[in-house]
């Protein structure tokens, strides 16, 4: 993928799955990178009726993406695969996992049909380590 600002682009790849589009993010998301992504997203959310995003390959994120991933949770069917420990902690935090659909892959988000993981739930793949462990 072409750079972005001298990073990595932000959408690695795109593509249909299961009556749905995939987008795979990567890199650093911030402010900075996200309208490329944003757009991306959009688009797919206004052509399709459910929107996978892995982000097994995002190496940061910020609560811009949050906020991205909240609107687009409202305007469309929005999964989230594979998120890496980083923003699952990020999404914890700021209790955005009581709102937004998490699939351990992008297998299981293209096949669900029930919502991901939520709090509510509490599956052992999406908890977070304790001090302790």
């Amino acid at each position: 993928m072409p750079e972005h600002d001298g990073r990595p682009h932000p959408v690695a790849e795109q593509y249909p799955h299961a009556g749905g589009w995939v987008i795979v993010a990567q890199g650093d998301l911030d402010p900075e990178s996200l309208p490329p992504l944003r757009r991306a997203m959009e688009k797919a959310a206004a052509a399709l009726p459910v929107l996978v995003l892995d982000v097994q390959a995002v190496t940061f994120a910020d609560t811009s993406v949050l906020d991205l991933l909240l609107q687009l949770h409202r305007a469309t069917t929005l999964r989230i695969a594979a998120a890496p420990p980083h923003l699952l902690r990020l999404v914890d935090i700021t209790a955005t996992d009581t709102a937004l659909d998490l699939y351990p892959t992008v297998a299981h988000a293209c096949t669900a049909t029930t919502p991901g993981q939520r709090r509510e739930s509490n599956a052992t793949d999406h908890q977070l380590p304790t001090a302790t462990s």
